[in-house]
């Protein structure tokens, strides 16, 4: 069974939508019988601090696939693509170097 890692939250202005984004995600994927597991990345912190959480949940949690429900900076800037880049686990959407380039 694919295991799936719901990414949401993050420290930015969009941190409550992307929360909204997220669950939504996780229900829809878990009625198609995938191991969905939620995770909400803290919005008080600090980007770096955003990274290394991210980083030590999603080694702990070893999904097959990163579900980016992200919005705004950390999450449409390619700091959390290159977060999974890093870690060589598989995520939604463009490569960090593309969404960097988008933002730009």
């Amino acid at each position: 069974m694919l295991k799936v890692a719901v990414v949401m939250g993050g420290p930015s202005g969009e941190h409550d939508i992307s929360l909204k984004s997220g669950h939504g995600v996780a229900e829809a994927l878990a009625k198609r019988r995938l191991a969905v597991t939620p995770m909400v990345i803290p919005k008080t912190v600090s980007v770096e601090a955003a990274c290394e959480f991210a980083q030590h949940a999603l080694q702990s949690l070893a999904p097959d696939v990163a579900f980016l429900a992200l919005h705004g900076p950390f999450g449409e800037d390619g700091t959390i693509q290159q977060v999974c880049e890093e870690l060589h686990l598989a995520y939604t959407g463009s490569d960090a170097r593309d969404i960097r380039l988008g933002m730009d």
